[in-house]
């Protein structure tokens, strides 16, 4: 499981998988896409604007995201958070306007948020070639997602000072693996005896807590637990690892 830092625009820290193991989850919700030519535009700014609004659909009463994005990649790269060359607006509310200028050409453009611990959820981009001096409305969703599996995390043996040298998580990987592409994590927040939840497209999984001294990939693991995620419901369960050392 290797992971890389991503600085989002209001300060956010990220950690996810790199592109071959991140799992891009939630439903397929269509954009409603129509372009107009600026006035006086002709041969004026080499810009384009892609403006509309975006929201997070189905989401509980008083559930707040930690930070919600609409995200431009160039159409020749995955559609990914912090993706070379694009370019990231954040709405300030659901549903909240959003307006992206970018170069001429064709993009993918789509919307996502994460979750209290740290993973991200999205919709699925939409490509789009715009022209210089061009304004495109688009308006996009991503559908809130149920967390497959939540519960406490317990970490026995561990030295008083364990939080100042490492955090914890849970990694969610494809039934019978572990420390694998094509995984997921969530690890923003949780601590020694917290709570945790995981998101998981709708399948068998395999789930475990880790550790991880900062600074390093080294991960430490333990007992992992096979469960089957099924869109809209939760699994409630506690995961164990014991102190092995950094």
């Amino acid at each position: 499981m290797v992971g890389k830092e991503v600085t989002m625009p209001i300060g956010r820290v990220s950690r996810t998988l790199v592109p071959a193991g991140l799992i891009l989850l939630t439903s397929i919700v269509g954009a409603g896409v129509s372009g107009t030519q600026v006035a006086g535009a002709a041969g004026g700014s080499p810009l384009a604007t892609i403006t509309g609004t975006a929201q997070i659909t189905g989401a509980p009463s008083g559930w707040q995201n930690a930070g919600f994005y609409v995200q431009a990649c160039p159409a020749s790269l995955p559609f990914l958070d912090g993706c070379k060359g694009g370019r990231t607006a954040a709405p300030k509310s659901s549903p909240g306007h959003y307006a992206l200028r970018v170069t001429a050409g064709t993009w993918k453009v789509g919307l996502y948020y994460y979750t209290e611990h740290g993973q991200i959820i999205n919709n699925t981009p939409v490509g789009i070639t715009v022209s210089a001096g061009q304004e495109v409305k688009m308006d996009l969703a991503v559908a809130y997602v149920i967390a497959a599996a939540d519960g406490r995390v317990r970490l026995t043996g561990a030295p008083k000072d364990f939080n100042a040298k490492a955090y914890m998580g849970v990694q969610g990987c494809p039934a019978g693996k572990t420390g694998c592409s094509g995984g997921t994590e969530a690890y923003e927040d949780i601590l020694p005896g917290q709570p945790y939840s995981i998101d998981l497209s709708p399948g068998s999984w395999t789930i475990y807590a880790y550790y991880r001294q900062y600074g390093t990939n080294q991960t430490f693991t333990r007992k992992r637990v096979e469960i089957t995620a099924t869109a809209g419901r939760t699994v409630d369960v506690n995961l164990s690892i014991a102190y092995q050392g950094l």
